[in-house]
Order: C-alpha cells, then sequence, then structure tokens
C-alpha cells in the first residue's frame, strides 16, 4: 500500500509525458521527409518540442544548435519528474541525473577533439541541469582543447577517470567516451545498490543488467568484426556487470575462432532462449528488442515503482537520439527506407 500511496500521482504524471512522445507512425513521416527543415517544422507543432523549437528557423539553422534542444528537451522532462518526486523516488533520479552530466562531456569532448571551436556554452544548458550538477559552469567557461577540459573537472568525478588519458597524446575520442562510460556503468551499479531498496532496487537492476549485458555482447561482436581487437583487449574493454551472462559464456565468445562458433555460443545464452536465436548482424536489433520487453514487462508488473520512472526516460532519452539521427540522415538525403532503419535502431 505505501508504495502505491507513494508512486500513484507519479504513475500518473508519467502517463501523461508519455503520450506527449513520438510514435513509430511518427518515425515512419519523419523518414518520409524531403529534408531537415520539415522535421524542424513539424517538431514546431509537436506537444514535446514546440515551446523549445519556436524560435528556431527551419531554413537556417545548425546541427548543433537542434541537438542541444534535443538534449534540453530531455533535461526538462526529467526535470518535471524531479519536482514532482518525493524523497524516496528522488534517490533514483540523483543518480540516473548523471547521464546528463556525461552528454554534456561527451559532446563537449568531440568539439575540443575538433581544435576548430570550443566546448559548448555551458549557459546553454537549462538552469536545471546547473542548479544540481556537480560540474562547474565558470571553470567550463572559453574551454578550447582537451587538456583545457579535464582541467576544469579537477575536484569532480570525472576527472580521475579522465586524467591519465590526457597525458597520452595517442589518446583518441573513443578512448575518452570509453573510460567515461566504464566509469558511469560501474557507479550507477554501485549507487543503486547503495541508495536503493526493496522492489524499486530489484526491478532496476533487472533493467539495468540487463542493458549492461546486450552492451556487452553488441560491443563483442563489434570488436571482433571491426576493429579486429585481442580477446585480452576485448575483455579489459568490457562492462564487468554479469547479469543473465555468466563468464564461461563471455569467455567463449570472445574467444570463438570464427563467425560461425560465435554465432553458436551466443544462442546458448538466456536472451536466445527468451527472445528466439540471435544472429551478429540483428544484434543491435536485438538489444532495442530486449529493453522494450523488459521495461515493459517491469512497468506493468507494478506500475507503482520505479520501473515507470525508469522505463519513461529510457524512451524519452532514445527518442532525442532517434531525432538526432533522423536530423543526420534528412541532411544527406538518405533514402526513407534507410532512414526508418538507421532512426528505429536507436
Amino acid at each position: 500500500m505505501g508504495s502505491l500511496l507513494s508512486y500513484s500521482g507519479l504513475t500518473t504524471k508519467l502517463k501523461a509525458m508519455r503520450a506527449k512522445l513520438l510514435t513509430d507512425e511518427d518515425y515512419a513521416r519523419i523518414s518520409e521527409f524531403e529534408n531537415a527543415s520539415e522535421l524542424i517544422k513539424m517538431l514546431k507543432t509537436s506537444p514535446g518540442y514546440a515551446e523549445l523549437f519556436a524560435d528556431i528557423d527551419e531554413q537556417d539553422f545548425r546541427r548543433y544548435d537542434v541537438e542541444s534542444l534535443f538534449e534540453a528537451s530531455f533535461i526538462r522532462d526529467f526535470a518535471k519528474i524531479y519536482r514532482f518526486a518525493d524523497q524516496k523516488q528522488r534517490e533514483f533520479l540523483k543518480i540516473y541525473f548523471r547521464t546528463f552530466e556525461l552528454n554534456f562531456l561527451k559532446r563537449s569532448l568531440r568539439l575540443a577533439f575538433d581544435e576548430r571551436t570550443h566546448i559548448p556554452n555551458p549557459r546553454v544548458y537549462p538552469d536545471f541541469f546547473w542548479a544540481h550538477s556537480k560540474l562547474d559552469p565558470e571553470k567550463l567557461t572559453d574551454v578550447w582543447t582537451v587538456r583545457g577540459l579535464v582541467d576544469a573537472l579537477a575536484g569532480t568525478e570525472y576527472y580521475k577517470p579522465l586524467a591519465k588519458l590526457a597525458e597520452d597524446p595517442e589518446a583518441v575520442i573513443f578512448d575518452y567516451e570509453m573510460a567515461l562510460d566504464m566509469f558511469s556503468f560501474m557507479k550507477t551499479w554501485k549507487d543503486l545498490k547503495k541508495n536503493i531498496s526493496g522492489k524499486d532496487l530489484e526491478e532496476l537492476l533487472i533493467a539495468y543488467g540487463s542493458r549492461f549485458d546486450m552492451i556487452n555482447l553488441n560491443w563483442i561482436d563489434r570488436a571482433r568484426r571491426f576493429y579486429s581487437q585481442s580477446p585480452e583487449d576485448i575483455i579489459a574493454l568490457l562492462i564487468p556487470v554479469r547479469f543473465k551472462l555468466n563468464k564461461q559464456q563471455i569467455k567463449n565468445l570472445v574467444y570463438a575462432e570464427s563467425e560461425e562458433k560465435f554465432t553458436e555460443v551466443l544462442n546458448t545464452t538466456w536472451y536466445a532462449r527468451k527472445f528466439g536465436r540471435l544472429t551478429p548482424e540483428e544484434l543491435g536489433d536485438t538489444y532495442v528488442r530486449v529493453m522494450r520487453t523488459v521495461l515493459n514487462k517491469e512497468s506493468k508488473k507494478d506500475p507503482y515503482s520505479a520501473a515507470m520512472t525508469y522505463t519513461y526516460l529510457y524512451k524519452k532519452k532514445h527518442e532525442t537520439e532517434r531525432l538526432t539521427t533522423a536530423v543526420e540522415c534528412l541532411t544527406y538525403g538518405m533514402e526513407p527506407k534507410d532512414t526508418l532503419k538507421y532512426v528505429l535502431r536507436q
């Protein structure tokens, strides 16, 4: 009864917000647009984006500005949930907030590596972000280099994962983003176990555990097929959390001597038994399918729990990623069927 009373108001709020998310039919319509300008025009009338895009000229805009507005929309929705939540519910939201800091840092790193422009003006981000972030906007103002960005993070939890990389002249953007992701994954897993309890913890561990397993499967496949990395290097870059995958399966996948053997091992996993035969080429799509199934199941099983909050944030995050991909595809004039394929894969 306590959980029902605690979450009833928040669940109602989330259902109302979920009604404003874009549907698969919306993405099919977007894929048919001639250019990105038509997408901007559509967003000006969409409930979740109209206010943010009101002043954007659909005939003359910068992709970076549009992508920043997608992130602002995500943060704005998060802020609505945070303000509506009680103290207990905010414990998970405080853990999740790291997502926005990572997004800011990754975008900043890409621009710093570009060496032609400084990182995003911190003041462009919503006030809510800076009110709750551990990052210091004053230190991040007018930063132009990777070294400068890392130095500006001194005193934050992100400094240590990046400091050693900043001393390596051979380090590339992939190394920095991987370091941030690995830190975030492990810190989130530990924080959940430390600060969340009961049914909320059980459901969040299922959601995050499934996600980490699927990320590891996709990374093993990509590292083998596209990067030709050694088994030892692949293992070193895996998230050290096992949910439905066991240590021996991971080892067998990494050391598989052929694609046929890799596929054979892949289909001994719990995910193959649950979701049908898996193939390396379809692992990206399987990741989306697994997460949708897991989150929908947990949300329906207990709609008055943290599962509802995580499910909404997951869907909103993927909506912004899909829209970012759509802008890119439309900018480069891809065929509608290819645009839709890439968009829905996010």
